[in-house]
């Protein structure tokens, strides 16, 4: 039998970054949020000296890969550890500043989820290390 880091990772793999995801983060979900970070770091980084239609113009010039894999080497440096890192500061809140677990976020992260509870510190190890894997290889 299976057990359940084993089913959460398979139904991980099963599931993240798949084309027509009826649950889970489809590869469209992934895509958007990897260009909706990159977007707003490179208005953050020349936000004087270009217009956000030339920004969207740059990133979208490149193909989905190289996005995918630019946001995992810019946001992550490349490594799944630092992924797990930042998805374990999420099972209890959202951290802003200096400020820990901000009031709301535990109920704003279920909301956004649709999940009924956040994940434990284990299975944020096993849903970062599944996302990761999708980030390296994003054309499964």
């Amino acid at each position: 039998a299976n057990t359940p880091k084993e089913d959460l990772a398979s139904w991980l793999h099963a599931h993240l970054g798949e084309q027509d995801a009826r649950m889970g983060f489809s590869y469209s979900d992934v895509l958007a949020d990897c260009d909706a970070w990159l977007l707003a770091r490179s208005m953050q980084s020349n936000s004087s000296e270009r217009s956000l239609s030339t920004a969207m113009r740059d990133m979208f010039a490149q193909s989905e890969t190289n996005r995918i894999k630019r946001f995992y080497q810019s946001r992550f440096k490349g490594s799944a550890d630092n992924l797990v890192i930042a998805f374990r500061k999420l099972v209890d809140g959202i951290d802003l500043g200096i400020f820990d677990n901000v009031s709301g976020s535990k109920k704003a992260l279920l909301i956004a989820s649709h999940a009924d509870r956040l994940p434990s510190q284990a299975e944020a190890g096993i849903l970062a290390l599944s996302y990761a894997e999708s980030l390296e290889n994003p054309n499964r």
